[in-house]
């Protein structure tokens, strides 16, 4: 079998942990919702849906890096709805069986950010545009139900500015969350102008206006915003929800900047938000290192009994907060993941990217691909080599000592996780700059907790373009990714724009027969 074909890099025993945390919890979940519900059949084969052609400006090249999120999927709760914000400016939205039901236009540009509603009634998609605007989707006919505009809170890009890049120079929602009760979202738009310095100096420097919001769910009236008068000068990325607490928690972001402004809500600031007043109740402030700043984007994580909290920094820290009644926050440890180094001379470095937090305070931990280190506005410059601790999974206990440790093939894109059953697939994409594309696909693999907790690789579904964004459904009984064409050096195209579904029994199935 080719490496294009389905599956490689399957090794026995595989199959006990995930058939008892996973093919029992999660298929008996999945046949008992089938019994409830009618749903689409999901074969025990992963599936290929084709999408749509791709503009050539979409099409990433061997040798550059690719930016996270470019296209978004969710599965719905009730696991019978797969939604897409493609680069096509549309929201496409599949059954499970990779039949589409509909198209949504965007009006504007391209969705960043999607939601499903609790209920599953509902899609909600963020654009990036001159607006800013949240679409409420009804799913059954995929008809506008409401819309809101952060544009209006936040600002907008002037009508003759150049809109270059995908998001910073637009009006953005830049993350949807739903709860049963509110549906949060982050609005952001950047701007240009006089920022204070600690020196009493004022300089030019762009400012990203973020507010939080929650929104009712089905009337899109909206129930509060942080702040509540003003907008935060700092981002606040990928808010998480948690439950268990009752909070939202965002963190506060910014990136390199000139002569390090006084902002009034300072980078590497962790809030914890109540859901129900928009009140602040505590909050934990982690300072630069060797930056300027502190920068928290895909790594926030609260584990499911809500004891436990962990956040990632681009500088390659991980710090481990134990959240105590009150609710505020108590740091347990902070842990160099990665650690800036020099090649030729020029620093590099790999971020803290993706965590997840187990309710004994274990954490799933990757890094980014490698960076180097940044000297000015608009300086970026392609790194001379590879951070040897880039692109890598770590597993680390609650005192921070690591117990697993995997150098994954590619750069990691994208992490995603059943945190009931251990179940966790990881995106790989090309090494941008290794210029390899041997390895791009979704790997798979599962957490064992306990005295000697683990992790157990299952094995991965190879592409043959690139893999960039994925989602995990509710019950863990299935995984759906999408796949881009990638450009090599000689301008040819490997790869298709494709959904990719690939249902746990699969896995199972598979090393059963190894």
């Amino acid at each position: 079998m080719s490496r294009t074909e389905h599956i490689g890099s399957f090794r026995r025993p595989l199959v006990i942990g995930l058939a008892i945390g996973v093919t029992i919890a999660g298929l008996l979940g999945w046949w008992l919702g089938q019994r409830q519900k009618p749903t689409p059949t999901l074969s025990g084969e992963p599936l290929e849906v084709k999408l749509g052609t791709l503009a050539s400006e979409n099409i990433p090249s061997l040798g550059e890096w690719q930016r996270k999120g470019d296209e978004v999927i969710v599965i719905s709760p009730d696991r019978s709805r797969i939604a897409i914000a493609g680069h096509d400016e549309l929201v496409h939205l599949f059954d499970v069986g990779g039949r589409e039901k509909w198209s949504f236009p965007i009006p504007e540009s391209y969705g960043r950010a999607l939601a499903f509603s609790t209920d599953s009634k509902m899609v909600y998609v963020g654009e990036c545009s001159m607006d800013g605007t949240i679409y409420a989707i009804d799913v059954s006919q995929g008809k506008k139900k409401w819309a809101y505009s952060v544009g209006d809170d936040v600002g907008r890009p002037a009508q003759n500015q150049a809109v270059t890049n995908r998001t910073l120079d637009k009006c953005c929602v830049f993350a949807l969350v739903a709860s049963e009760d509110a549906l949060f979202a982050v609005g952001t738009h950047r701007d240009r102008r006089l920022t204070d310095l600690p020196t009493g100096a004022r300089v030019v420097n762009d400012i990203l206006d973020t507010v939080l919001y929650a929104f009712h769910p089905a009337s899109g009236k909206l129930l509060w915003r942080y702040p509540a008068q003003e907008t935060m000068d700092t981002h606040m990325p990928y808010p998480v929800y948690s439950k268990t607490l009752g909070h939202v928690v965002g963190a506060n972001t910014s990136y390199w900047r000139e002569g390090t402004p006084v902002e009034r809500y300072p980078n590497g600031s962790v809030r914890l938000i109540n859901t129900r007043t928009g009140v602040e109740s505590c909050s934990y402030r982690i300072m630069p290192s060797w930056t300027s700043f502190t920068s928290i984007w895909y790594s926030l994580s609260v584990s499911p009994n809500g004891q436990f909290l962990s956040a990632g920094t681009t500088d390659g820290r991980l710090v481990l907060f134990a959240v105590k009644e009150g609710p505020f926050l108590e740091k347990v440890w902070e842990k160099n993941v990665s650690t800036l180094l020099e090649i030729s001379g020029i620093p590099i470095y790999s971020c803290c990217s993706d965590s997840i937090v187990f309710d004994n305070g274990d954490i799933f931990v990757t890094t980014s691909s490698t960076h180097a280190k940044q000297t000015g506005a608009g300086i970026v410059r392609q790194p001379p080599g590879q951070h040897p601790d880039s692109n890598t999974a770590f597993l680390l206990d609650r005192h921070g000592r690591t117990l697993w440790k995997w150098k994954a093939p590619g750069d990691i894109a994208d992490v995603r996780a059943h945190l009931e059953s251990g179940l966790i697939a990881v995106v790989v994409q090309h090494n941008y700059v290794g210029k390899s594309l041997d390895a791009s696909g979704f790997y798979f693999m599962q957490y064992k907790g306990g005295k000697a907790s683990s992790i157990e690789r299952l094995g991965s579904l190879q592409l043959s373009g690139i893999s960039t964004s994925g989602a995990m459904s509710p019950d863990g009984s299935f995984f759906s990714g999408i796949e881009l064409p990638i450009r090599l050096a000689d301008e040819t195209l490997m790869g298709a724009h494709k959904l990719h579904i690939v249902p746990t029994r699969f896995l199972a199935d598979r090393s059963a027969d190894e």
